[in-house]
């Protein structure tokens, strides 16, 4: 678990450097990002397991609400128009999944 606990949060969420992105990103959100971007696995009796980084998510309280979350990885060649449509585009399909007509 130190392996995995060290490598978070992600790079590939964080950005990079990653103490300074992070120090950024919670200057500029106002809200606490739950699950969002954080971890989900299981680990076996062997020492084995698979965790995955949740960037789209969709996520329940007890009262039915229900969240969701998509990101764009943005990098020195994206382009603002695309990767704001592909935010669209990954929230759109997990509408779908709670709405599907």
């Amino acid at each position: 678990l130190t392996v995995l606990f060290n490598s978070l949060p992600a790079g590939s969420i964080t950005g990079t450097p990653k103490k300074r992105a992070v120090e950024i990103i919670s200057e500029l959100e106002v809200a606490p990002r739950g699950a969002y971007c954080g971890t989900l696995g299981y680990m076996n009796f062997d020492g084995t397991g698979q965790w995955n980084v949740l960037i789209r998510s969709l996520q329940a309280d007890l009262q039915g609400k229900v969240a969701l979350w998509a990101g764009g990885g943005i990098t020195v060649g994206s382009e603002c128009a695309s990767e704001y449509q592909e935010c669209h585009d990954k929230v759109g399909n997990l509408v779908a999944v709670l709405d599907p007509e």
